[in-house]
Formats: C-alpha cells, sequence, structure tokens
C-alpha cells in the first residue's frame, strides 16, 4: 500500500480496493489519512453539488462522496454491512437506534467533526444530520455492496421500516432546526439503479 502526501483520488479508490489484511483496519487507516488533506481533497469534487456522488461499487465496497445540506437531517436508515465516515467539511450529528418490537427508540448520538472517522457496525441503525449553516463533504465507505444489498428506512413520523430507497430517503428528510430556513435536498442519482425497483409501496408496514 502506498503513502499518500496530498489526496489522489483514482489511488485512493484503488488502495481501498487492493486493502490488505484486517480490511477495516486498513481501510481506516486510508481514510483517516485521506481526510487529514481537505482541501485536496475538496479540489477533486469542486463544482460537485450532487448530496450523494458515487465513486465506487464493487461486491465487497462501495464509496460515496456525502454533501449534506444546511439544516437538514435525513431518516433512520441501516447499512447492513460495516460502514466508515470519514468527515472533511463541517460537523455531522449521528443519531443511533435500536428497535422495541415496531417502534424505534433513541440509543443515543456522535459529533462528527472536521478528520474525524466514524465506524459503524453492520447492525447499525442511525439518522445523520447537518445543524450548521454550511454544506457539509464526507467520504463514506461500506464494506460491500450498498447499492445491490437489501436494507431498511424508517418512516421518522410513523416509525414504519421500509426496503430502503433513495426516493424514500430524499422525501422524508426533515429541518434539523425547525426554526430555521430549510430547502429539500434534490432526489440525486448515487443509487439510481435501485430507486425504480425499491420505489413502489413505500408506505407499507414492517413484516
Amino acid at each position: 500500500m502506498r503513502p499518500m502526501s496530498r489526496f489522489c483520488l483514482d489511488r485512493f479508490l484503488a488502495d481501498c480496493a487492493q486493502a490488505p489484511g484486517s480490511r477495516l483496519r486498513a481501510v481506516r487507516r486510508l481514510l483517516k489519512t485521506a481526510i487529514a488533506d481537505p482541501d485536496a481533497i475538496e479540489a477533486c469534487f469542486a463544482g460537485e453539488e450532487a448530496e450523494e456522488k458515487l465513486l465506487c461499487r464493487a461486491p465487497n465496497l462501495t464509496i460515496v462522496h456525502v454533501r449534506l445540506s444546511p439544516n437538514v437531517r435525513f431518516p433512520p436508515h441501516d447499512h447492513a454491512m460495516l460502514s466508515l465516515i470519514g468527515s472533511y467539511r463541517g460537523h455531522e450529528l449521528h443519531r443511533f437506534f435500536r428497535r422495541e418490537s415496531r417502534v424505534l427508540r433513541s440509543s443515543g448520538e456522535a459529533y462528527l467533526r472536521e478528520g474525524d472517522v466514524l465506524v459503524l457496525p453492520p447492525n447499525a441503525i442511525h439518522s445523520v444530520a447537518n445543524p450548521s449553516r454550511i454544506r457539509t463533504a464526507a467520504i463514506h465507505i461500506y464494506l460491500g455492496d450498498l447499492v445491490g444489498t437489501p436494507r431498511s428506512i424508517w418512516n421518522p413520523d410513523t416509525s414504519a421500516r421500509v426496503p430502503y430507497s433513495d426516493f424514500d430517503y430524499f422525501r422524508w428528510c426533515r429541518p434539523e432546526d425547525p426554526d430555521r430556513p430549510f430547502e429539500r435536498p434534490a432526489l440525486c442519482d448515487a443509487h439510481a439503479q435501485v430507486n425504480s425497483a425499491q420505489s413502489a409501496g413505500t408506505n407499507g408496514e414492517d413484516a
């Protein structure tokens, strides 16, 4: 694995894909090193306005560049695989939940600052918010095929559990602070391959 002095997106993706031994430890180290140079990462995504951009998809790896609009909170969801989130611009607020029957209960939170890496276990249920007045930026890494893996999202108003879709993810976002201006982010095509298949029946209850 080659050391990185300045961030190079192609090299970063290749190194993550080829991470040896303990993949979680190796990928976490690569991510931590990358976000230590936020100006170089930002230069790679200059002009990129999408809330999410899919950078890599493979059977054992998915990498997404994520920007959160100011004052947005996305609904609870899971990933069904090990996940890492590396913040390089702004602050993210992650709230965690546990399932009790058909209800989600709060189980803690984490405030992710610039340069922080958060590791989520496969069974984690969380929501992510941007409480600030600027857009955040982070790299999210999933140790599996996030696009092709069945997973869940929860309606924030009813706690109904349904199959995940980007359609629900974006339509169920809410203002983090209802007293501040809020502009709903546009649905992006980071996972467009599964939107049409999963957007039907999005008001169904948990089985």
